[in-house]
């Protein structure tokens, strides 16, 4: 949007003097850009938006950070004496990358992991500053060409696994699932080569979901990768020729495979935005090798047919079936099939994280402007205002969980009064949360006995018994039927929603936003969920300590 414009005289002043130290510097703290642009009146806000219009328009390297970048804004308020990098000389940089990719004895590990030790000595070797390792370890992350195996120690180079295929995979699609799971794919066809790194970047994008077996290479190569999700089933991705097939299996794979597809696509998006690709669904029929256009099977539900040909075997394919898990608009039925199932089903966990998601992605822009999951409780009280208790929780995408014990009074626990009638306002988003939570809190403290700690259990158990009982308390209107996403706007859920973030609005800290400690982070897939400090660390580790 500001290609032809000019730059204010004091930003292109900016601009000027880091050209003059480009010529001859290779790298500047961010807090040294602070320093110019401070020196010429520049605000915060100025600062960090002309550090990234220089950053896409090629005047040098920059990823912003909140935490790395606070140091540079407020020195004496912050935790940390780290502060950001920017690159001047992008080829500097590749050069440092590419000598890891290089690099004789670290391309024979054929695990791809590298002890941060052994990169300290491809980097010193090269007479790169010790203080610059941290940074070229957090960039490659950022590049999405590493991700750490654990905060200090050792980082996985997808570049360097080996490209041999493993004989004896866990699975292969097209084979028979185990009982209770069903398996889905979907494949993106490209139509030409493809881009290098693709399944190696998708590696590092699902980093959180690597799978942890103690078999050798955990199942990784150059053309592909296990996936364990936990409670929300496995996954396989693997390069075929110019086919890249995803592949979950799970009671309800939906979810799984709705989060690599986000994924999949928001990677090409930014890195190969002109690659020429389709998404396409493999035919049902046994050992057939025909695939549907998932644009042309969704165009052909639209106009009311129910089968398609196939091209390969021949045959009329029902359509609904080959949509299943993939085009949620298809499906009318999940709004039903949530309110039906039983808590015990392990896939009642998933669909109602997968239901959770597609309402905040259907609402918007909400999401990005304070935490979305809570607990509400009303209490009665004499007049015309009523007392909320609002507890938050972290949404960790696996394992959501209360920000502190409901009812504690700890950072997380909020009271407040507002006009009974505002209860109806946030009826409809309350309506939304709490079906969900019906089904979610029972399936999710069960998972907890495998996904937290003995005593993270012990505190968090009073806690989903609240919720559960809390989860019918939805009055009058909001009572009515759950209203899939994308079925309409969901206007009356976004109001709700905002209703709420009013009242955060008022509860923010002075310094900063974050409520409870939750930070708000955005997925691989593009979409924005907010975190408690620990499930943080997962999303941004922060620059590493390579003493």
């Amino acid at each position: 949007s500001l290609t032809g414009r000019k730059f204010p005289s004091t930003w292109q002043t900016v601009r000027e003097e880091v050209a003059v130290r480009k010529a001859t510097e290779t790298c500047l703290k961010f807090a040294e850009f602070v320093g110019m642009c401070q020196a010429h009146g520049l605000t915060e806000l100025d600062t960090t938006t002309l550090a990234a219009i220089m950053n896409e328009i090629g005047d040098f390297v920059y990823f912003e950070n909140a935490v790395l970048d606070a140091a540079a804004f407020e020195p004496g308020d912050c935790p940390t004496e780290s502060n950001n990098i920017i690159i001047l000389q992008p080829e500097w940089l590749a050069k440092a990358i590419g000598f890891v990719l290089e690099d004789a004895r670290a391309s024979q590990q054929a695990d791809g992991v590298l002890t941060h030790q052994e990169l300290k000595r491809i980097w010193s070797a090269k007479h790169y500053a010790a203080d610059l390792h941290p940074y070229f370890l957090w960039l490659m992350e950022e590049f999405y060409i590493s991700y750490r195996l654990n905060p200090d120690r050792q980082s996985l180079v997808p570049q360097l696994i080996t490209a041999t295929r493993p004989d004896d995979l866990l699975w292969e699609p097209g084979g028979s699932a185990p009982a209770g799971e069903r398996e889905l794919s979907l494949i993106c066809r490209m139509e030409q080569n493809p881009p290098p790194g693709i399944v190696a970047q998708l590696i590092v994008a699902c980093h959180q979901y690597r799978y942890k077996a103690p078999e050798p290479l955990d199942r990784n190569w150059q053309h592909g990768a296990f996936f364990d999700r936990g409670p929300h089933g496995k996954a396989l991705l693997e390069l075929k020729d110019r086919e890249l097939w995803l592949t979950v299996r799970h009671g309800y794979p939906d979810f799984f495979l709705r989060d690599l597809r986000k994924t999949l696509e928001k990677r090409i998006a930014d890195v190969w935005p002109g690659l020429d690709y389709r998404l396409v669904v493999p035919c049902t029929t046994p050992l057939c090798i025909g695939r549907f256009q998932l644009g042309g099977l969704q165009a052909a539900l639209r106009d009311g047919d129910e089968t398609f040909r196939c091209q390969e075997c021949f045959l009329k394919i029902p359509i609904k079936p080959l949509l299943e898990g993939i085009d949620h608009s298809s499906i009318a039925e999940l709004g039903h099939l949530l309110e039906t199932l039983q808590a015990n089903q392990k896939e009642a966990f998933s669909l109602s994280l997968d239901l959770y998601r597609r309402l905040l992605v259907a609402i918007g822009t909400e999401t990005k402007e304070a935490p979305c999951m809570f607990t509400l409780f009303p209490f009665d009280v004499p007049g015309a205002m009523q007392k909320y208790q609002l507890t938050l929780w972290c949404e960790w995408p696996d394992s959501p969980h209360p920000c502190c014990p409901i009812g504690s009074g700890g950072e997380g626990d909020y009271i407040f009064e507002r006009p009974k009638e505002w209860y109806v306002r946030i009826s409809p988003y309350l309506s939304a949360l709490s079906k969900l939570l019906k089904v979610f809190v029972p399936i999710a403290e069960r998972a907890g006995e495998v996904l937290w700690s003995p005593d993270a259990m012990k505190t968090w158990k009073p806690d989903f018994d609240l919720a559960e009982k809390a989860a019918p308390l939805v009055p009058g209107e909001a009572e009515r039927k759950f209203r899939l996403p994308g079925e309409e706007k969901m206007r009356f859920e976004g109001e709700g929603l905002r209703a709420i973030h009013d009242v955060l609005q008022e509860l923010a800290p002075k310094k900063g936003r974050k409520w409870a400690g939750l930070e708000q982070k955005p997925t691989r897939s593009g979409e924005y969920i907010w975190l408690c400090p620990k499930h943080a660390l997962e999303y941004d580790p922060g620059l590493p300590n390579m003493d």
